[in-house]
């Protein structure tokens, strides 16, 4: 899940759109996503365009957010943004297991 969160009121689910795109790359227009109640956040759920969200802020630096409501106006927001490190490898189960059997040699069995 994207989520973001603002101090204001942003609009209501029925009829506000989001909008963004990253740095100098083309934008996504009426991405599939809902505002919570409150209507002061917005998040995309669905797994394809959190996905594509993901993939394009990789290697992005800043993020232009556009929110259109015909209730809450026009919102928009710059973000600056850090590249992402790939995630860190978690070692198995086994290998911690078998790190623990492995006693010093000149221990007594």
């Amino acid at each position: 899940m994207v989520r973001f969160s603002f101090e204001f009121k942003i609009g209501s689910d029925k009829n506000s759109a989001l909008g963004y795109r990253f740095d100098d790359k083309p934008g996504r227009d009426n991405v599939e996503s809902r505002i919570l109640i409150g209507y002061t956040v917005i998040v995309i759920e669905d797994k394809a365009a959190v996905a594509q969200f993901v993939d394009e802020l990789v290697n992005s630096n800043t993020l232009y957010l556009r929110i259109r409501s015909l209730n809450g106006g026009r919102t928009t927001a710059e973000f600056r943004v850090e590249a992402l490190r790939p995630p860190c490898r978690r070692r198995s189960p086994n290998v911690r297991s078998r790190q623990r059997k492995s006693a010093r040699p000149d221990a007594p069995p």
